[in-house]
């Protein structure tokens, strides 16, 4: 059964073309500290950026795993889809700042619902 007290997005981050690793790296902390600043960040119960570890992808790529072409990956938690999908503000505040490092039509976006969370497990 799926739980219906809290939801996820996961968005797996591309950056724009001529954004350099390093740049991107500096770049997307700043955007959340933008985003902290608006009232859609209310809505957020766990917001974690991951940032791809460059030199281990590459050693894993070398050993022949299938890697992934993503610079990142956010994790937005709320209560619900509703609470933390897009609206006015975030179109108005957000989307011009992740233009300038981000490439949109890469990036893509999964919201998930939780199946098990072994953490509420009761023992």
């Amino acid at each position: 059964m799926l739980t219906q007290n809290r939801v996820r997005v996961a968005g797996f981050l591309k950056r724009k073309s001529g954004i350099s690793k390093e740049e991107f790296t500096r770049r997307w902390p700043q955007h959340a500290e933008l985003f902290k600043s608006t009232e859609m960040s209310k809505n957020i119960l766990k917001y974690e950026q991951m940032h791809v570890n460059e030199e281990t992808n590459a050693l894993l790529k070398q050993m022949g795993a299938q890697t992934c072409d993503w610079d990142g990956i956010a994790i937005m938690e709320g209560e619900s889809f509703e609470k933390i999908t897009t609206n006015e503000e975030y179109e108005r505040v957000l989307v011009p700042d992740e233009l300038r490092f981000l490439d949109r039509e890469k990036t893509r976006v999964v919201p998930l619902n939780f199946g098990v969370d072994l953490k509420s497990r009761k023992t």
